[in-house]
């Protein structure tokens, strides 16, 4: 799963090796951790797995495997959060589809659809964006 610079300086910080944005940019700059420019606007996405490796050179073993366990929990939630959010999405696109064709509503079941095609897509994207 991919962090933002965000999420990956809090893991950082909890872990006590940074609290400093601009270290951890540095360390992206550097190649110490691996990052990929998402956009301009968005910035940087941190793959969990590079950003555990580099923790791993600055912790001990011990400390390591705590915030490597935590760390894999937040992913799941994150995951079965994203997933909720998802079906109570489509869940009104469906209940609008539904209103509009009792209603013999053409623009609103066009509306509807659509509303249903972009939910789709959202997911398609995140889904794609989170497995690099």
């Amino acid at each position: 799963m991919n962090l933002t610079v965000k999420e990956a300086l809090e893991i950082l910080e909890e872990a006590g090796i940074t609290r400093n944005r601009e270290s951890l940019r540095n360390w992206i700059r550097q190649g110490k951790i691996k990052a990929h420019l998402f956009s301009r606007k968005e910035g940087y996405r941190i793959d969990t797995d590079d950003l555990l490796s580099f923790m791993e050179t600055k912790l001990s073993e011990q400390e390591f495997e705590l915030i490597k366990a935590r760390v894999s929990h937040e992913q799941k939630f994150k995951n079965y959060e994203w997933d909720f959010e998802l079906l109570e999405a489509l869940k009104i696109a469906q209940d609008l589809r539904v209103f509009a064709r009792k209603t013999n509503n053409p623009e609103l079941e066009d509306l509807a659809e659509e509303a249903h095609k972009l939910i789709m897509q959202k997911s398609y994207s995140a889904r794609f964006d989170d497995s690099k």
